[in-house]
């Protein structure tokens, strides 16, 4: 049972790490859109800033658990349920 319970933790470390790294991506590219409205300020560069800044806020929201359960088939694949 620890096994099981063991590889689940790393699954969500790694989907927790995944998040995390999404996040920083995303900042970055907000970073350099900015400087792109700053320095050019098209319309191109303004949509892509909001998208970014929408990017943002919607990877902020998903700071709340990962999964909160799981169903184990009979075929024994596993569905992680959650966000």
């Amino acid at each position: 049972m620890d096994s099981d319970l063991e590889a689940e933790q790393r699954w969500l470390d790694i989907v927790n790490q995944n998040l995390v790294d999404m996040q920083n991506r995303t900042a970055s590219a907000l970073a350099s859109s900015d400087r792109a409205v700053r320095a050019e300020n098209t319309v191109d560069a303004r949509v892509a800033h909001w998208h970014m800044q929408r990017r943002k806020q919607s990877l902020a929201l998903a700071s709340g658990p990962i999964a909160f359960g799981k169903i184990q088939e009979e075929d024994e694949s596993i569905w992680y349920v959650g966000g």
